[in-house]
């Protein structure tokens, strides 16, 4: 590569992703994108997507099938090293459009900046009593950073 101008990166990453159960989520390379994904709850959509490890990511839901409405509702994000396994990293969601359905699960640069980079597992689950569901899981491919922090 030339010794052009160093080129200013955005403080804070957001991921979009679009995950309904006909479709694979991608991610789009621009500076304000963030993952949206999807969830449903009768049953619970898988979405897989990768970031890279020591991001700023959030990670926006919208529980369907019409947008269901979450007012009130505790929601917890957790990642695990596999599927069963004890959480690794643990979040509760901020309902940022209740009536829409809309949840969003936000990780700071030193959630994941110690974590190996790898495949985990990750849901999004209603942790009411009498009304636990999962609303969305899948995998996380967590890549190492290009460049040492």
């Amino acid at each position: 590569m030339g010794g052009g101008a160093a080129v200013a990166l955005p403080a804070r990453v957001r991921i979009r992703l679009r995950a309904r159960a006909d479709t694979r989520p991608s991610l789009r390379a621009r500076a304000d994108t963030f993952k949206r994904l999807r969830g449903h709850e009768d049953m619970a959509i898988r979405s897989d997507f990768e970031f890279y490890r020591g991001e700023d990511v959030a990670l926006e839901f919208v529980v369907l099938p019409v947008p269901v409405d979450v007012s009130g509702q505790a929601i917890a994000w957790k990642m695990a090293a596999e599927e069963g396994e004890p959480a690794l990293l643990s979040r509760s969601a901020a309902l940022t459009n209740p009536t829409g359905g809309v949840f969003t699960v936000s990780l700071a640069r030193a959630d994941t900046l110690d974590l190996p980079p790898g495949t985990y597992a990750w849901e999004a689950r209603r942790t009411d009593p009498g009304a636990n569901t999962v609303y969305a899981c899948g995998r996380l491919d967590l890549l190492l950073e290009r460049v040492a922090p």
